[in-house]
């Protein structure tokens, strides 16, 4: 399975534009070495690369993030999943707001699936939805 990266470009002024290279060593690699070889070629190429999958099962950063807002739903009374979605909505946003969460839309409102996320990103979500427990005067739980 591959992934396409975004990356965060920036332009420094009319004629040259740069960006950050990903945090995670495999892609780094393989973004670099993929470059190289267009620059020689006088061209950008266009690729994508393998992404590692992170694990989802007991221990993982997605049961840590899921079981804690399974938490918030419980102390707020909410039970269905038109509720738990608003509440892992409001918890990208916090994400995003605080620590850079990709948004798929400029205004903020959809934001990447967190079954897409590198494991930097998704201890943005956790430590989000630390937030908004706190905000709403919540003890979370922590199992592990």
């Amino acid at each position: 399975m591959s992934y396409k990266i975004m990356l965060k470009i920036k332009k420094l002024d009319p004629d040259t534009v740069t960006f950050y290279l990903p945090k995670e060593k495999p892609f780094r690699d393989k973004l670099v070495t993929l470059l190289k070889k267009g620059f020689e070629r006088g061209m950008i190429c266009d690729f994508s690369v393998n992404k590692p999958r992170r694990s989802t099962g007991e221990g993982s950063q997605n049961h840590h993030l899921n079981g804690h807002i399974v938490q918030i739903m419980r102390e707020l009374g909410m039970t269905t999943k038109k509720e738990y979605d608003q509440v892992k909505t409001e918890v990208k946003r916090i994400a995003h707001y605080t620590f850079g969460y990709p948004a798929l839309d400029d205004k903020g409102h959809f934001f990447k699936s967190e079954a897409d996320c590198n494991t930097e990103e998704c201890a943005w979500l956790i430590e989000a939805v630390h937030l908004l427990a706190a905000d709403l005067h919540i003890v979370l739980i922590e199992t592990f």
